[in-house]
């Protein structure tokens, strides 16, 4: 079950009040980049360099992209972090854009059989 952003917000200016506000955001800062640069991992194929370059280019955006948001998991905490980490779901702006459609039972179902497996 998602938050609400306000509930969101209201996380965040908890932390705020216990950290330095300095932190928090650089943290906040530190996860999103690391999304931005996980992102960046789709033009970089299609740009003119060699294909070694290219592999070369994708190890140095992954290795980035888990520094930049473990470092900044150490800031913010493990919770707002992994809740930062949730916003950008592509499945659900498909869905929201008619793209896909995404059946909620069946994917409830299956986790039931998984746990019943055990």
């Amino acid at each position: 079950m998602q938050q609400t952003p306000k509930k969101f917000t209201g996380r965040i200016k908890q932390l705020k009040q216990e950290k330095s506000w300095f932190v928090v955001d650089l943290g906040i800062g530190l996860i999103v980049g690391s999304l931005i640069l996980w992102g960046l991992l789709i033009p970089l194929y299609f740009l003119p360099i060699s294909e070694s370059w290219k592999v070369f280019g994708t190890a140095c955006l992954l290795v980035l992209a888990e520094i930049a948001f473990w470092a900044g998991t150490l800031c913010v905490g493990k919770e707002l972090a992994m809740q930062i980490r949730k916003i950008p779901s592509v499945g659900l702006w498909l869905e929201k854009l008619g793209i896909i459609k995404i059946d909620r039972n069946k994917t409830e179902k299956k986790a039931e059989v998984e746990k019943s497996g055990d």
